[in-house]
C-alpha cells in the first residue's frame, strides 16, 4: 500500500523547524478537537481537520506520540478496513523510524521512555478494540494477509523497544470475524435427476418440496447505502454492496457482476510492481480452493458455488483465472448472458492494462493461466472447462502441463494430438493445435512453439469463414430456410454486390 501518509511519517524533520509546543495553532487545535472523543461533544468533533492537522504536524512540525495517537485515532473511527490497516502502517513506520527520538521528551531519559510506552499503550489497545468495529465488505478480504504482516511487524518492532503484549493476535482474528459470511459450497449433492424422480401421484410431496423452497430462502436484506460521492474508497465499498445485493435478487442478471467487477478495477491504473524474479507482491488464491472451485464446476455446478467464487475474485482483484471460472459456472447454469458479461469486463481490464495477462502472483502463479488466455482471445463462447467441447483443449492443456511436470512429456503430447485427431470442424482443429503449441512454450519447447505459431498464423489468415467453421453456414441457411445453392443461382443485385 503507497499512502502519502507513510511518507510523511517516515520524512526526517530539521531540528531547525521542528516546532511541537503549546503555542503551535496547529497542535493546539487538534488537542482541542481530540479532547470531545469519547465524549458528548465526540458529534461535534470535526475529524477531518484533526486527521490534516495531526498529518501537516507529523510532517512538517515534530515527531510526537501523541499526534500519532490521534491521528491513528482519526483513522481506526472511520470503521474503514483500508484506513484501518493503514493506521498500522503509520505506527510501524514510527516506531521504526522515530522511536529513540520521538517526543514528548521528559527531564530523563527513563522518565521519557516510561511516558512513550503509556502512551503506546494507549495506541495499540485502541487499535485492538477498534478491530471489532470496522463495517466491512467482501473486498476487504483482500486486506485479511496484508494486515497480517503488519501486525506480525507491530509486534516485532514493539518488542524492540521493549513493550510486550499478549493481544495482538486478535487484531487479525477480529478483522475477519467482521469480514462478510463466505457462501460455503454445497458438498456433493445427488445429481437432480436422481434427486427429484418420484413416483406417479407425488403431489403432495411437491407440495411439500414448495413449502421446504418457501421456507429455506433466505429474506433479501437491502442495506442502507449512504456514501460521499467525492471519496473513493465509500463509492467502492457502496458499488460492492450493490453488486450483492442485484446478484441476490436478480439472480440471472449480468448487472451485478458488471458492476463488481468496475467497483474492484476502476481505480487500478497500472500493473503490480514486479520484483526481480518477474514476481509481484499479489497473494494468490490457494490452490486448494481453486482446486476444490473446479471440482464442484464438474460434479455439481451451482448457484453457490458462483457466489463463491465471486467472494474470492473480491478478495483477490488479479485472480483473472477466478472470472474465467464464475464464467464458466454462469454457461453451466444456463446465464448465458452472466457468462458473455464476464468475459467482456475481462477482456476490458486486460486491454486497459497490457502485460497483466503475464503478471504474477507472489507463488509465481499467473494472474490468468493458459485455459484463461484462450478464453480471452477466443471469446466468451468458449467459457465451458468440462462443459462442452469449444473449451475441451483448455482443460486437456492444463491436464497436459500437470503430466509434464512429472516429467511425461511424451505422454502430455499424445493427450493434446488426441484431441486434435478427434476434432471435426477445423475451427477446433485449430485450438486444439493452439493448445499444443502453448503447451510446448510452457515447457521450454519456445523455438518450436513460435514455429507452430507461425504456421497457424498462415494457415489461419488464408481462410474464410466456410473453410474456418463449415457448420456456422449450415446452421444459418437452416435458421434463413436457403437452400445449399451455387453462386449461378443468386438474385442478380448479389451477384452485382459480389
Amino acid at each position: 500500500m503507497n499512502h502519502a501518509y507513510l511518507d510523511a511519517i517516515a520524512s526526517p524533520i530539521s531540528p531547525d523547524v521542528a516546532d511541537c509546543s503549546e503555542d503551535n495553532e496547529l497542535y493546539a487545535f487538534l488537542d482541542d478537537e481530540m479532547v470531545k472523543f469519547g465524549t458528548l461533544r465526540e458529534q461535534d468533533l470535526n475529524w477531518q481537520g484533526a486527521e490534516e492537522a495531526a498529518i501537516t504536524l507529523l510532517k512538517n512540525h515534530c515527531k510526537n506520540m501523541r499526534v500519532l495517537a490521534h491521528l491513528t485515532v482519526c483513522l481506526q473511527q472511520s470503521r474503514d478496513g483500508e484506513r484501518y490497516v493503514l493506521s498500522i502502517k503509520l505506527i510501524n513506520v514510527f516506531l521504526k523510524k522515530h522511536w529513540e527520538t520521538s517526543q514528548p521528551l521528559m527531564n530523563s531519559p527513563e522518565r521519557s521512555l516510561m511516558f512513550k510506552h503509556k502512551i503506546l499503550n494507549q495506541i495499540l489497545q485502541r487499535t485492538i478494540q477498534f478491530a471489532s468495529k470496522l463495517d466491512l465488505t467482501e473486498g476487504d478480504q483482500a486486506l485479511v494477509s496484508e494486515l497480517a504482516s503488519d501486525v506480525k511487524e507491530l509486534e516485532e518492532n514493539s518488542s524492540s523497544i521493549g513493550f510486550k503484549s499478549e493481544n495482538f493476535w486478535r487484531i487479525s482474528n477480529d478483522f475477519k470475524k467482521e469480514l462478510p459470511e463466505e457462501r460455503v459450497i454445497p458438498v456433493a449433492e445427488k445429481p437432480k435427476s436422481v434427486q427429484y424422480k418420484t413416483e406417479q401421484g407425488s403431489d403432495q410431496k411437491k407440495k411439500n418440496s414448495a413449502l421446504t423452497m418457501q421456507k429455506s430462502t433466505p429474506q433479501v436484506v437491502i442495506p442502507e447505502l449512504h456514501f460521499d460521492a467525492a471519496n473513493e474508497r465509500e463509492v467502492k465499498q457502496t458499488l460492492f454492496k450493490v453488486a450483492t445485493l442485484l446478484n441476490s435478487t436478480a439472480v440471472s442478471e449480468p448487472l451485478g457482476y458488471r458492476i463488481r467487477r468496475y467497483a474492484l478495477w476502476f481505480n487500478i491504473t497500472s500493473l503490480p510492481a514486479e520484483k526481480k524474479n518477474g514476481t509481484t507482491e499479489m497473494m494468490s488464491v490457494s490452490n486448494d480452493r481453486v482446486i476444490e472451485y473446479k471440482e464442484a464446476l464438474k460434479n455439481n455446478p451451482s448457484e453457490e458455488l458462483l457466489h463463491s467464487i465471486e467472494h474470492s475474485i473480491a478478495a483477490s482483484p488479479f485472480w483473472l483465472s477466478g472470472s474465467y471460472l464464475s464464467s464458466c459456472v454462469a454457461k453451466a447454469l444456463g446465464h448465458e448472458d452472466i457468462s458473455d458479461a464476464i468475459w467482456n469486463e475481462t477482456l476490458r481490464f486486460t486491454k486497459r492494462l497490457p502485460g497483466l495477462l503475464q503478471s504474477k502472483f507472489s507463488d509465481g502463479t499467473k494472474f490468468a493461466d493458459e485455459a484463461t488466455s484462450q478464453w480471452l482471445r477466443t471469446g466468451g463462447d468458449n467459457a465451458t472447462l468440462a462443459h462442452g467441447t469449444a473449451g475441451a483443449w483448455g482443460e486437456k492443456l492444463q491436464s497436459a502441463l500437470k503430466i509434464a511436470q512429472d516429467g511425461q512429456y511424451k505422454d502430455a503430447m499424445m493427450l493434446l494430438e488426441k484431441g486434435a485427431s478427434n476434432a471435426e470442424q477445423p475451427r477446433d482443429q485449430f485450438y486444439w493445435h493452439l493448445a499444443t503449441a502453448d503447451f510446448m512454450e510452457s515447457t521450454g519447447m519456445k523455438s518450436i512453439a513460435k514455429e507452430e505459431y507461425r504456421s497457424l498464423l498462415a494457415k489461419t489468415e488464408a481462410l474464410t469463414v466456410h473453410a474456418w467453421e463449415p457448420t456456422l453456414l449450415e446452421l444459418l441457411r437452416q435458421k434463413s430456410e436457403i437452400s445449399d445453392i451455387g453462386s449461378d443461382e443468386l438474385p442478380v443485385e448479389t451477384q452485382k454486390d459480389s
